[in-house]
């Protein structure tokens, strides 16, 4: 059973469905415009027979949703698949810090081996230095024994 009733400033519809035959419903107050131009179009049944909210940007606060959204199919934003987009980003964003890592990898390895030549490189020249200090010590020993 359904009914409509009038309660003060309210109107109570009742039943199990509300059934509406046209395009748009619009929800205008007055007092809460921020501007007094054009319509205030809520809901449409659009040409694609989709449900438009907000038609034509007709309310210039937009749409505010307050707590959890589910969205059990396809979000779409302009006509781009919400999903597919994060999808996407998240493989650039990995294969991009794997490319990184191995960068990485590649220039760590090339500048220890770079960096174990010249430590041996630096070796060699201390173990010669070593040599010649020694030969040194020993012509100044000699000359300060009047051998030369």
């Amino acid at each position: 059973m359904s009914d409509i009733k009038f309660d003060g400033e309210f109107v109570i519809v009742e039943g199990r469905w509300l059934k509406s035959r046209m395009w748009d419903i619009m929800l205008d107050a007055e007092d809460r415009r921020s501007n007094n131009v054009g319509e205030r179009r809520a809901l449409a049944h659009d040409f694609s027979d989709g449900l438009t909210i907000n038609v034509a940007s007709d309310y210039p606060g937009g749409v505010t949703i307050y707590g959890k959204v589910n969205v059990p199919g396809k979000l779409m934003v302009g006509a781009r698949d919400v999903a597919a987009l994060l999808d996407s980003l998240t493989a650039a964003n990995l294969h991009a810090r794997v490319t990184a890592l191995e960068l990485f990898e590649k220039n760590t390895a090339e500048l220890l081996a770079s960096l174990y030549d010249d430590v041996q490189k630096f070796k060699t020249l201390t173990l010669r230095l070593s040599d010649e200090v020694q030969t040194l010590k020993a012509k100044v020993a000699a000359l300060e024994h009047g051998h030369p």
